[in-house]
């Protein structure tokens, strides 16, 4: 507890020492100071940029398979969504809004018209990423089409909107 706060309002049974710890976080080196953990957590609210993210629908994620076939697709979601394939990143184009770039952590290819990738920003398209509540979001194409995925796991640009999952994700591979 603060100290100051503790003597104004506590002055006959508040000891400043008794009230104010020590450093929270002790000792630290710059080799243990940047040390995180591997794992997952759902995401709900807006969403910012810096972080790994897994879209997942339907039992199935958004996936840059790495092939060099320049498409993405989807792939199976994991448990764990730790498949580095299934992880996007993505890049406001203003402030405080929720169009975005997104680019694969596989490679670093944006996604691009229909279900290709590029690797060039200009070739980008630009995702409005909407929270709709019960922590799920609807990825809408600037021209009023949604990427979805459908029951399967194929994607579809569809009018209405399937809701994603979103799973911000930190993994050391």
């Amino acid at each position: 507890m603060y100290s100051g706060l503790c003597n104004i309002e506590w002055t006959d049974a508040c000891s400043s020492a008794q009230y104010v710890s020590g450093i929270p976080y002790g000792i630290q080196t710059e080799e243990t100071a940047l040390i995180y953990e591997n794992g997952f957590k759902g995401v709900r609210g807006a969403l910012n940029e810096g972080h790994y993210l897994v879209f997942e629908s339907n039992g199935y994620a958004l996936s840059n398979p790495s092939d060099g076939t320049k498409q993405f697709g989807t792939t199976k979601a994991t448990a764990a969504h730790d498949a580095k394939a299934q992880r996007w990143v993505i890049h406001g184009i203003a402030e405080e809004e929720t169009a975005f770039n997104i680019t694969s952590a596989v490679d670093g290819s944006y996604i691009s018209q229909h279900s290709s990738l590029s690797i060039s920003v200009s070739g980008a398209e630009v995702y409005e990423v909407v929270y709709i509540g019960s922590s799920l979001y609807t990825l809408q194409k600037q021209n009023g089409d949604y990427l979805n995925i459908a029951a399967g796991g194929t994607l579809s640009f569809d009018t209405k909107a399937v809701p994603y999952s979103v799973f911000s994700v930190t993994y050391n591979y």
